[in-house]
């Protein structure tokens, strides 16, 4: 029996390395990570920002009163 070919497969959207490794570091120093307002992870944040050329986000950085980041935010824009 052979397979079905008209079967749609889902494709994995690619993953931008090079931001990923950087978020990788920052989640493991202890950042917070978020994606149009909700927590996240570096793989999502990673995919998310290079599903599609239109896909554009805008990262802000959250500090405290000693200028720390303990957050950085993607919004999609």
């Amino acid at each position: 029996m052979k397979p079905e070919k008209n079967k749609k497969r889902k494709k994995k959207v690619p993953l931008n390395a090079l931001l990923y490794q950087e978020l990788e570091r920052y989640d493991e120093a202890g950042v917070s990570l978020w994606l149009d307002g909700k927590p996240s992870d570096p793989e999502s944040i990673a995919r998310a920002c290079t599903a599609r050329e239109e896909n554009n986000y805008m990262r802000d950085y959250y500090s405290n009163d000693r200028n720390e980041i303990y957050g950085i935010g993607f919004d999609k824009i």
